[in-house]
């Protein structure tokens, strides 16, 4: 049977303490993370067409560019909707 080695007793509270460091490090950095954000899509009730956060809305034939964001798409009613969707890569000048 292996056993792991022994850690002499003074190294011990350096260990705990870069254990410490390392959680708060990841909670500092990692804290307002959301994988879930809040997305306000909704359907126009009365043409058809989605409405993105109230500023957006797109009606039958309408092209939306998102360039590099999250998002999620939703239908809350009951009448199926179709959407046709192309990813595309570029080339960006601020990106590498």
């Amino acid at each position: 049977m292996l056993t792991a080695p022994a850690v002499p007793p003074e190294r011990k509270p350096l260990i705990i303490l870069c254990v410490i460091a390392a959680l708060l490090l990841m909670y500092a950095t990692l804290w307002p993370f959301n994988p879930f954000p809040h997305n306000d899509v909704s359907w126009l009730p009365d043409v058809n067409g989605i409405r993105f956060g109230g500023t957006v809305t797109l009606e039958a034939g309408d092209t939306y560019v998102l360039n590099g964001t999250r998002h999620r798409w939703s239908n809350p009613g009951d009448v199926h909707a179709v959407i046709a969707v192309t990813f595309v890569g570029a080339n960006h000048e601020r990106v590498d």
